[in-house]
């Protein structure tokens, strides 16, 4: 029997993180980050055919980190910033989840963890020029990996029900000017791909449970794959990566054919 809803259980997870460092959390502190538990974003849908100077005011985060974070108050000051006694509380829990995480070697994204879409991010840093498999990658994440990680290809599908949606939106923001730099997603219509990979530049491969886009929503884990499964799941995601077609706005164009006098 679910004697908790989601929502209360990832107030209860909170209150016993802060508590379990020293802290007793208020009512709005609280309330603060079950509103808005990452930093929001300005682009979640756009059309095609938008002009670039409209495409560059959408293309930025509605607030940077540092402001999400004062805004939960768990930093003050400026321009010398000060963590408060919350964000010390919340600090000293994800160390310690951090290291029961690297004595295990896997990393638990807990969906009452504030910061558990923070360690997906790092943990995606870590991968550096790597190559992300997530079928169900959409454009709410795509300024975070560019802005926060090195990650130079991400695949995805084109078999779920939001693939043209998502990959119509992908192909816009990909030809726009304000990008931080350039990446390559590309999509596959093998219908195999379920698993979510991370595919590190030196060839480590880690399994992800869940989508970027449901991490602050569903627990799962990052698990480090052996080297011998690390072989056949890194050839296949190379596999379908050279099979899969590019995300672009512009389709290839055919291949010329031969004039009259030419034949």
């Amino acid at each position: 029997m679910k004697i908790a809803t989601d929502v209360q259980h990832r107030a209860l997870a909170f209150i016993e993180a802060c508590n379990g460092s020293g802290y007793s959390p208020s009512k709005s502190e609280v309330d603060l980050w079950l509103k808005e538990p990452v930093p929001a974003s300005t682009w979640t849908t756009f059309t095609l055919g938008l002009p670039s100077s409209l495409l560059t005011s959408l293309l930025q985060p509605r607030r940077d980190t540092l402001d999400h974070l004062a805004s939960l108050r768990w930093i003050t000051g400026g321009p010398g910033l000060r963590l408060t006694e919350l964000g010390r509380a919340l600090l000293a829990a994800a160390e310690r989840a951090a290291a029961v995480e690297g004595e295990a070697g896997v990393v638990v994204l807990d969906r009452a963890d504030p910061f558990s879409y923070a360690r997906l991010i790092g943990h995606l840093a870590n991968a550096k020029e790597g190559l992300l498999v997530d079928p169900y990658f959409r454009i709410d994440q795509l300024m975070t990996i560019l802005n926060s990680t090195s990650i130079a290809r991400v695949l995805v599908s084109k078999q779920h029900k939001r693939s043209n949606e998502d990959r119509a939106a992908l192909a816009v923001a990909l030809d726009s000017p304000s990008l931080p730099r350039r990446i390559e997603i590309r999509a596959t219509s093998d219908a195999g791909l379920h698993d979510r990979l991370i595919v590190g530049e030196d060839g480590e491969v880690w399994t992800l449970g869940a989508s970027l886009n449901s991490v602050a929503t569903t627990s799962t884990v990052i698990v480090p794959v052996p080297p011998a499964g690390a072989d056949a799941l890194r050839q296949q995601a190379e596999k379908l990566w050279s099979d899969a077609e590019q995300v672009r706005t512009t389709p290839p164009q055919p291949a010329e054919l031969p004039s009259l006098s030419e034949a």
